[in-house]
């Protein structure tokens, strides 16, 4: 399931592949044995990230690697300002990747704290509130303005 394009499929084509009715929804019985064949509907939570590790990750790439190989090699060939010049370069950039990646950890925490706590479904043609996490791949999700 991880692989299909869901949001570029018909509404028919997913109910058909998903085992749902798109009026009814699921049973509360199916919805329980995909709950327990599934697991809970859950962000993959990865180990939050240091901001040293941020920084120091910066240095990891084949480019930035290629030149602090070029600016040890200018210096040992007498080439002061190149070498002074490559490294203000790699840091400065070094600099700007930590800042964009520290702001998208921050960003993702952040998105994390906003997502929907409860979900209204359709289950055997009945509405339910439930908690977020007990959604279950075929529930019919109820959207209204206003809801998170």
């Amino acid at each position: 399931m991880t692989e299909t394009k869901w949001y570029q499929l018909d509404t028919d084509k997913v109910a058909g592949i998903l085992k749902t009715n798109k009026e009814l929804g699921l049973s509360v019985e199916e919805a329980k044995q995909r709950f327990s064949a599934w697991g809970p509907n859950k962000m993959v939570e990865e180990k939050k990230k240091s901001p040293w590790k941020i920084f120091v990750a910066q240095f990891k790439d084949f480019m930035v690697i290629t030149l602090l190989v070029a600016a040890v090699i200018s210096g040992f060939l007498g080439g002061v300002a190149d070498t002074i010049t490559i490294m203000a370069i790699v840091l400065a950039n070094a600099i700007l990747g930590f800042i964009q990646e520290y702001r998208a950890e921050k960003s993702i925490a952040t998105l994390k704290k906003l997502s929907a706590l409860e979900a209204r479904v359709i289950r055997e043609g009945k509405a339910y509130q439930i908690p977020a996490v007990e959604l279950v791949a075929g529930d019919m999700v109820s959207l209204e303005a206003g809801t998170r």
